[in-house]
């Protein structure tokens, strides 16, 4: 390995912190994974685990209140999390919280049935999927009440 050990201090859960030798930018990609394999990551952990699995949402919200959740291997919508599902419902990972299946509109549907349907199911937004279930944009309620008043929806 090129490098014997970095600045930074593993502390008593394994977390990496401080800063790194200047010479790990010299550092092959294997040989900073073959330090992370022995160094940082428990028993029993699995690195190869897809991020799919793993990631968490609940930074996403400060912005927005509601986000699609996308197959991988093609894009497709496979459900949509929001404020209210992170805040209700336990799990820290996306896949066990996002309500699945989706509630979901073709782009060719009519402002009326996305009115209906956010009615009917009480939900604030809806992915927009074209043929092949892709996400091709979101509708909210401030888009539906612009659209039903005549205002553009761009502002």
């Amino acid at each position: 390995m090129l490098l014997s050990r970095a600045s930074a201090d593993v502390d008593a859960d394994g977390i990496v912190s401080g800063e790194w030798e200047a010479s790990w930018s010299l550092a092959s990609y294997d040989d900073v994974q073959e330090y992370f394999n022995r160094r940082v990551l428990k028993e029993g952990q699995h690195p190869t685990t897809r991020l799919a699995s793993v990631m968490s949402a609940s930074r996403h919200f400060d912005v927005v209140s509601g986000l699609p959740v996308l197959r991988p291997e093609d894009d497709a919508l496979i459900g949509v999390i929001t404020v209210k599902d992170v805040n209700t419902k336990t799990g820290s990972l996306v896949k066990d919280i996002m309500t699945s299946p989706p509630i979901a509109l073709h782009v060719t549907n009519k402002v009326e049935h996305a009115a209906a349907t956010m009615l009917k199911y009480k939900i604030h937004r809806i992915p927009i999927v074209d043929d092949s279930k892709r996400v091709v944009g979101m509708v909210t309620r401030t888009d539906l009440f612009n659209a039903l008043a005549g205002r553009d929806a761009q502002l």
